[in-house]
């Protein structure tokens, strides 16, 4: 069902869930000046790793452990179905708790998103080293995603973001924030606090809540009152052109892997096409098929892989660690 609390728009799906409620909200990232873009997953990440309302992360830590079964913020891209080039950047928040905690789930939530405090710099140097590490660490394993985002990400928008938000952009971005000292890094997380006075604002809020009819009532409350707290503002939908469009190309990067993994990319056709059913099982036959004795057998790396992305409009031909880069191309 759908009900409108104010000026927000929020579904509720009645669902079995055995005590405990789920909350879901998503925000437009329409509007948002283009240098703070690349900043925003790292905007997510920290949201729900710093202190807020006057309390320290570690107290803030304790309440989501003693109260919440997780919250969490991401920078999320949805692709439309019928036309490949077109696509919208949100920031999803989502928690969940058990239906007598509902309170204290919006209680945390609003204080995150309300009254963060970037003004730790020591803390926030510690996230993001984590954040470095796990990428790094993510290589040696995970090389090809990373090369299939990077190599598509000449071919739409969407896919530049998502290399932008998720690939190795944002790893150059990292290593750049952590090799700063104390006062250029607390300089830089003053794009955090822009960031979050640009985003949370009440009438950008598209919610919804899944769980037991029966708590919706009292659920109702606790969310209401967190929409309250919410500052209100000027929701902005324009959206500016992109005077950086991609454009295919080829490329490369070194890293301290004896092997490499190499990707070759192509813009197909969107989701509601005819022929995307075709792509994926293409994509199956393929890597089954060529690629495996091509790649693997013939060429002695550990893989060679198809992927087909359906909502993005691209197809994908991957090798995973791979002695040779000009025979798999």
């Amino acid at each position: 069902t759908r009900q409108d609390i104010s000026t927000n728009s929020v579904e509720w799906f009645a669902q079995p869930t055995n005590g405990i409620s789920y909350f879901t909200a998503y925000i437009p990232t329409t509007g948002l000046e283009p240098h703070l873009l690349p900043f925003l997953p790292l905007y997510c990440s920290l949201a729900t790793q710093i202190g807020a309302a006057g309390k320290s992360y570690t107290e803030m830590a304790e309440q989501v452990e003693a109260h919440t079964g997780g919250i969490h913020l991401n920078s999320e891209i949805l692709d439309d179905p019928d036309k490949t080039d077109r696509f919208e950047a949100v920031v999803s928040v989502r928690g969940k708790a058990l239906n007598h905690k509902q309170g204290e789930l919006f209680g945390i939530i609003g204080d995150y998103l309300t009254a963060p405090d970037f003004s730790d710099v020591i803390r926030i140097r510690t996230v993001l080293m984590q954040l470095q590490t796990s990428f790094e660490n993510a290589i040696s394993g995970s090389g090809h995603l990373y090369a299939a985002r990077a190599g598509a990400a000449s071919l739409s928008n969407a896919a530049k973001l998502r290399e932008q938000w998720a690939g190795i952009s944002l790893l150059h971005l990292l290593r750049k924030l952590t090799a700063m000292n104390d006062n250029e890094l607390l300089e830089e997380t003053q794009k955090f606090a822009k960031i979050s006075e640009f985003l949370i604002v009440r009438n950008k809020f598209a919610c919804a809540v899944t769980g037991e009819k029966q708590i919706f009532a009292a659920t109702e409350k606790s969310l209401t009152r967190f929409l309250e707290r919410l500052p209100t503002g000027v929701k902005k939908t324009d959206q500016k052109d992109d005077e950086n469009a991609p454009k295919p190309g080829s490329f490369g990067w070194t890293t301290s892997v004896p092997v490499s993994y190499v990707t070759r990319t192509f813009k197909t056709v969107p989701f509601s096409h005819p022929d995307s059913a075709a792509l994926l099982v293409l994509a199956k036959l393929l890597r089954s098929g060529y690629l495996h004795r091509e790649i693997r057998e013939k060429g002695g790396a550990y893989g060679g892989l198809a992927s087909c992305n359906v909502e993005g409009g691209l197809f994908s031909l991957l090798s995973y660690r791979d002695p040779h880069i000009l025979r798999t191309l």
